[in-house]
C-alpha cells in the first residue's frame, strides 16, 4: 500500500476494494482513531487498518481480527524489550528488521504477516528469557 497505489487498495481476504472512512465507522462514537482504511465488504469481512493522521495513507496492510490481535501481541513483546532496557527502541526495531529481513520502509508492525508476527514473538520471548537468566545468575 504505497502512495502510488493508495487509490486502489484491495482486501487480501475477499478481494474487495478498501475505502477511507472515519474511525467511528468501525469503532463507534468513542473512536480514538480518526481515519481507517476499511474493506468495502465490512462487516462481513472485518479487514481494516489505521490511517496516518497527516496524510490519511494506510499505516500498513489490511488485517482481519486474528492478524490485528497478533500484531498487538507483537507490539507488546517488542515494547518489553526496549522498556526493560535490553535495547533502545530504535535498536529493537532495527533488530526486528534484521530478524525478519525487512527493508526500512516495510519495518512497521502494521505491515507484518501472521507468520512474521509469530516468528518475532518467538524470538522476542527468547531475548526476554535470556535477559531474565542473566539477571538471575
Amino acid at each position: 500500500m504505497n502512495k502510488k497505489n493508495s487509490n486502489k487498495i484491495i482486501c487480501p481476504y475477499c478481494g474487495s476494494n478498501a475505502v477511507l472512512r472515519q474511525g467511528n465507522y468501525v469503532f463507534g462514537a468513542n473512536a480514538v482513531i480518526s481515519h481507517i482504511w476499511v474493506c468495502t465488504n465490512y462487516p462481513n469481512c472485518d479487514a481494516y487498518v489505521s490511517a496516518h493522521t497527516h496524510n490519511k495513507m494506510p499505516l500498513g496492510n489490511l488485517a482481519n481480527k486474528e492478524l490485528r490481535n497478533k500484531r498487538r501481541e507483537t507490539h507488546i513483546h517488542l515494547d518489553k524489550i526496549w522498556r526493560k532496557g535490553i535495547m533502545t527502541r530504535k535498536e529493537t526495531y532495527n533488530w526486528m528488521m534484521f530478524v525478519l529481513g525487512l527493508k526500512k520502509e516495510n519495518s512497521h508492525v502494521a505491515m507484518l504477516t501472521l507468520c512474521q508476527c509469530n516468528e518475532l514473538i518467538t524470538k522476542s520471548k527468547k531475548v526476554l528469557k535470556n535477559q531474565n537468566s542473566r539477571r538471575d545468575s
